[in-house]
């Protein structure tokens, strides 16, 4: 589902020139992404795994 002319046209153009689209996208909307302001979060702390000590199964 497209809404919007913009929308219609990049999956026209994503249809077309997918390697030259992804190009754009990269140097395009990547960056827009990112927030210099907002810190990173620490991996240790912040995935949904949960810590054990368990060892695994052994045969």
């Amino acid at each position: 589902m497209c809404v919007g002319f913009q929308a219609k046209a990049l999956t026209v153009a994503g249809h077309l020139a997918p390697r030259i689209i992804d190009k754009v996208m990269e140097k395009l909307i990547y960056p827009s992404q990112l927030d210099p302001k907002r810190p990173s979060r620490n991996p240790e702390t912040s995935d949904l795994h949960e810590r054990s000590s368990d060892e695994g199964w052994f045969r």
